[in-house]
């Protein structure tokens, strides 16, 4: 009885299972992850009022949705490293066990018990699971849209189409990234309604997204302007071979393409060359299962091709290449453990252990991803943040002056608020972009007589040293930890 217990709920437990341990994994990473710039960011203006939190989204790079989730998040479980994680991990989890349902549905359920090892055990969806940002929750709403096109699709009902609409305007509400997303699902369906040879006028699908545009009106104006060149143009990588090579890279094992040697070419070339197999095979039964899969990875190929063209150096947008991937590659993940699958159905036993050697692959990955961590790639850097904070804050009673508007940002979440904390800058800091929240701040040092406290700590930036405390200051120690340094004054 226990057994036909498991039999007739295995779908059920896949899913469970693959969701708690996706989540315990991702959680387990994500411990001892200190902050970087754009997680610390998001702490800082998540405490700020909500009225703060859309001014200073209209000036930044993102819009406020996410920010105003974790407002309310941070005041709930705190403003502790892992308690902020665990929003993202929720939203993460909560990806993985839709698009398995998506799969169930696109496919059968037995498709999605043995697609979800694949998804537990993506390392790159798993590193953005556990960041301080609005990927895993981009990725959410993304998966969500799919489901519902699907099933509006499917059906032609208007609740699908409404529930489409809105995900559609609440992913541009919460990464404008997003819309790359949805211009694909566009061109699905102008191409279903070129099959159908329907009229354009009668498509629902046109007041979806007509719809989606006048939820997000009051947005488009702030999104114009930073699309335009403000808060955006920070950015700096145009999208060329060896960024199309760090998406597999990044994708299997997590490591960019030009660290990783002959060993793992080889796997990746033998994953890549066997999934081009197995797609031709599904694919070239014109059945329902071949059309599925168009659906689902044309959802990860429409996006990487719009990416690779919008940010060529033809067109020349800049991007940052890997969290931009965050919220379309789980459907490179899905239509892989598809693709397997069904050709495992088929009665292709050879492919049982190309099966368990992609999971082999992707266990590396998280290996790759444990010792990694949220490294910076653009920065190449690792966060240290927690640790400089704790040699600082011994000085909280006296004065700590940062000389750099990036770091100041990134150690504020873990400086108390009762620390005379504060920030070197001769002039005004602007209202816009990162730097924005420092605008009329009353930390703002604008010259060294303005602290006359014991002791002072100043810490800058090496090489670089443009705060000189006055002569009353004399040089008691130095300390430097990666490109940090922390030199101790007193009177």
């Amino acid at each position: 009885m226990f057994k036909d217990f498991i039999r007739n709920h295995l779908f059920m437990f896949s899913i469970i299972g693959a969701v708690v341990a996706a989540s315990l994994l991702c959680l387990w990473l994500a411990t001892g992850q200190q902050l970087w710039f754009d997680e610390s960011y998001s702490v800082v203006i998540a405490k700020k009022s909500l009225g703060d939190i859309i001014s200073l989204t209209a000036v930044d790079a993102h819009p406020p949705f996410f920010y105003t989730l974790l407002h309310f998040w941070g005041a709930l479980v705190g403003w502790n490293e892992l308690g902020l994680r665990a929003l993202s991990v929720i939203f993460y989890a909560a990806s993985i066990g839709l698009i398995l349902l998506l799969i169930s549905k696109l496919f059968s359920k037995k498709t999605a018990i043995y697609s979800a090892p694949v998804l537990a055990l993506a390392p790159f969806i798993m590193r953005y699971g556990f960041e301080v940002r609005m990927y895993s929750l981009a990725s959410l709403i993304v998966v969500g849209s799919a489901f519902a096109l699907y099933y509006a699709m499917k059906t032609n009902k208007n609740r699908y189409w409404i529930i489409y609409g809105l995900l559609v305007a609440l992913g541009v509400w919460t990464l404008y990234m997003t819309f790359i997303v949805f211009l694909a699902q566009l061109i699905i369906l102008v191409m279903h309604t070129l099959k159908k040879r329907g009229k354009w006028f009668k498509q629902k699908w046109v007041l979806a997204y007509f719809g989606a545009v006048l939820l997000y009106l009051p947005w488009i104006p702030n999104a114009l302007h930073q699309m335009s060149g403000g808060a955006l143009s920070g950015a700096n990588v145009t999208f060329g071979f060896s960024q199309l090579l760090n998406v597999f890279s990044f994708g299997l094992i997590y490591e960019p393409s030009n660290q990783c040697d002959v060993i793992y070419w080889i796997l990746l070339a033998s994953i890549l060359l066997a999934t081009a197999v197995l797609i031709r095979n599904v694919l070239r039964k014109k059945n329902t299962d071949a059309k599925n899969l168009w659906f689902l990875m044309l959802h990860f190929a429409l996006p990487l091709a719009i990416f690779m063209i919008i940010a060529s150096p033809i067109f020349g947008w800049k991007i940052y290449l890997e969290r931009y991937l965050a919220q379309f590659i789980i459907f490179g993940y899905a239509s892989l453990a598809v693709v397997f699958a069904s050709n495992i159905f088929a009665n292709k036993k050879p492919i049982y252990s190309a099966y368990f050697a992609v999971l082999i692959v992707l266990l590396i990955g998280v290996a790759n991803l444990s010792q990694t961590g949220n490294f910076n790639y653009q920065r190449m850097d690792k966060p240290a943040n927690h640790d400089i904070a704790n040699i600082v804050s011994k000085y909280c009673k006296q004065s700590i002056v940062v000389d750099d508007l990036y770091f100041y940002i990134e150690l504020a979440p873990y400086m108390s608020s009762d620390c005379n904390y504060y920030f070197s800058s001769p002039g005004e800091v602007d209202f816009v972009g990162g730097y924005a929240p420092l605008h009329a701040s009353n930390r703002r040092i604008a010259k060294p007589s303005e602290i006359n406290t014991k002791q002072l700590v100043v810490v800058d930036v090496k090489p670089k040293a443009n705060f000189k405390p006055s002569a009353a200051y004399k040089k008691i120690s130095e300390k430097e930890m990666t490109w940090r340094r922390f030199t101790v004054y007193s009177r």
